[in-house]
């Protein structure tokens, strides 16, 4: 439990932080372009959205813990679990919606999720490296 509510949190810090930067900070004159993009969006909206992304993402992880061991197993479980969510942001939402240049929203979006999905697969990796169990796992790692 402590491994899964250490990686929520990871999620959380590690999401908000990129994202914040990336849109606040790093591509604001990307964001400014488009007119999808509300001039003051709803924050809870977003931290909703990161501490469900955040849970269900360790959810699984506690789950398959034992195919995506160590440091890079928690890199690789979180890079194709982001793949997976980039997809919409990166690929989907520019295919729907009137965005000024698509290429540029996709390598935005793509690169944002990356660092992103990057840097929690580590965190994810050494939190349950050094607290979690396997799901029908003892403490002591024993069946």
């Amino acid at each position: 439990m402590q491994a899964h509510i250490q990686s929520v949190v990871a999620y959380f810090i590690v999401t908000f932080g990129v994202q914040a930067a990336n849109h606040f900070v790093i591509n604001t004159a990307h964001y400014a372009r488009e007119q999808i993009i509300a001039p003051e969006p709803f924050l809870w909206g977003g931290l909703a959205s990161i501490a469900i992304q955040g849970a269900v993402l360790t959810f699984l992880y506690s789950r398959l813990r034992l195919r995506f061991t160590g440091l890079s197993g928690g890199l690789a479980f979180s890079l194709l679990m982001g793949a997976f969510l980039a997809s919409y942001i990166a690929i989907a939402e520019p295919s729907k919606y009137l965005v000024s240049a698509k290429l540029e929203w996709f390598l935005t979006e793509a690169s944002a999720s990356l660092i992103q999905f990057a840097i929690f697969g580590l965190a994810l990796g050494l939190i349950h490296a050094k607290f979690g169990t396997h799901v029908g796992e003892k403490t002591d790692g024993s069946r």
